[in-house]
């Protein structure tokens, strides 16, 4: 499949070992772009049965902390409005979670190394869940001000616990498994889709059937307890290595390849957001549609994007991250155009055709989201050799504070300022425009580098070539 792309395009970590790839100063071996330089070792011991079991749990832990964040989506408003809160108050209360997980995902991506993968998975696991716990009682406090700030707080502080637990188990995949970290990075995306798809069916049978306390109460315990359940199965070994002292937020951030990645992740981020605020008034001026086929509409973007993770995942495992994360972006680009030219005289076949389009741009997502996280650790392995758990530690904060940024700016910019100047069709075409100005920016970027590693290599080999011949005629 590599012959029909260009080589920077493909991993050449995940191909068989060559002679000509062992040599010094080769450009297959400068131009490792998947999996870590320290994943080689890491591949040749066996991998645990406590370790699969660990992702298998994890995956349900996903699960579940995702509806925890979900279940209030179809009675909070309501309720909050009742309590006095304003339409900007209740955006906020939402939009306060990207916001605490923006900002304390870097300091756990620091502090995981030292405090060890299980301390931060239980410690974020149970603070996600006690503060749902806490939130059920809200209800009963003062309107206004208090009720606002009080949300306001538990929505933090449960944002936070959910960074501390994201951070964690994000080195942990990375460390355990390191020829597999996307399609594990897939597995964890269906468990969070699944739960933010299902988790407002669950939140609005709960609450008819208890009020606004039973759901935060019920999924709160459940957390709790699948947090026990984990605990066995955890790692309480896994401390840093001397190389780990090498690793830091700032030679991370010097690189202008984990630079160029962060943007990826960021504009990734905005055009998943950016749909949230935005297809619902679209469709329901141009089609009219009622609160339940919306629902359906959203199903197409998010279906796509939840069960094809795993897929997608395999393919950048096997060595395609680059192509599929271009491919995204340009697939995503293009669908987002499309949506300026759609005007179709049959309402039949529009409908059909915004649908297809919704579904093309949940694929293209994922494969925008799935290879960012093992390319940041890719592009961390060059820098900082032999640092394991440090370096994965660091790269999962950075990409989930650069990904959260784009979360909390997407609805802002895009799906806020934009959108009710221009439109939903103008604002899609700017976004688009920046997703490809972007990819466009990536292939520049590798193709340079792979030039000038070519263009390294023919140096090492003439000087080589140069002391033989002097060696030669000495």
């Amino acid at each position: 499949m590599s012959d029909f792309f260009p080589r920077y395009l493909v991993d050449s970590a995940m191909t068989e070992d060559t002679p000509e790839s062992n040599e010094i100063g080769s450009t297959d071996e400068m131009d490792t772009l998947l999996i870590t330089s320290t994943s080689v070792d890491a591949s040749k011991t066996s991998v645990s049965k406590k370790s699969y079991i660990l992702i298998g749990l994890t995956a349900l832990q996903y699960f579940s902390i995702s509806a925890t964040f979900s279940i209030m989506a179809p009675f909070f408003p309501q309720e909050a409005e009742e309590k006095g809160l304003s339409k900007s108050d209740i955006g906020m209360v939402f939009g306060s979670f990207e916001l605490a997980f923006m900002t304390t995902s870097p300091i756990f991506g620091k502090a995981t190394p030292n405090c060890g993968v299980a301390f931060m998975f239980v410690a974020g696991s149970l603070v996600t869940g006690v503060v749902s716990i806490l939130f059920s009682v809200l209800d009963r406090s003062a309107p206004g001000d208090t009720f606002f700030w009080l949300c306001v707080a538990c929505r933090l502080v449960q944002a936070s616990g959910c960074a501390a637990f994201s951070v964690a188990i994000n080195a942990f995949m990375a460390t355990e498994f390191p020829k597999n970290v996307a399609a594990i990075v897939g597995l964890m995306e269906v468990s969070s889709g699944l739960g933010y798809m299902l988790g407002p069916f669950v939140g609005g049978l709960l609450y008819d059937a208890g009020g606004f306390s039973l759901p935060f109460q019920v999924l709160g315990v459940v957390v709790i307890l699948w947090t026990f359940i984990c605990m066995p199965f955890l790692p309480y070994n896994d401390k840093p290595s001397e190389n780990d002292a090498k690793a830091s937020y700032s030679k991370l951030l010097a690189s202008k390849e984990m630079i160029l990645l962060i943007i990826c992740s960021f504009t990734c981020a905005n055009m998943m957001s950016f749909l949230d605020p935005t297809v619902a008034p679209f469709l329901e001026k141009k089609f009219g549609f009622d609160q339940m086929k919306i629902g359906c509409m959203f199903l197409a973007i998010s279906g796509p994007y939840t069960f094809s993770a795993v897929f997608v995942g395999s393919i950048v495992d096997k060595g395609y991250g680059k192509l599929v994360f271009l491919l995204g972006f340009t697939i995503s680009g293009i669908t987002l155009l499309v949506f300026q030219i759609l005007n179709f005289e049959s309402r039949t076949l529009e409908i059909s055709a915004t649908c297809a389009c919704f579904a093309l741009l949940g694929l293209s997502l994922a494969c925008m989201y799935i290879p960012s996280f093992p390319l940041m650790l890719a592009s961390a392995s060059r820098i900082t050799p032999g640092a394991e758990l440090t370096t994965k530690s660091l790269v999962s904060g950075i990409n989930q504070t650069a990904f959260s940024l784009g979360a909390l700016t997407g609805p802002v910019i895009f799906g806020g300022f934009v959108f009710s100047e221009i439109g939903f069709e103008n604002s899609t075409s700017l976004l688009a425009i920046w997703g490809l100005f972007v990819a466009i920016l990536c292939v520049i970027y590798w193709g340079l580098s792979r030039r000038s590693n070519a263009y390294s290599s023919d140096q090492l080999s003439t000087e080589a070539a140069t002391e033989d011949e002097g060696l030669i005629s000495a």
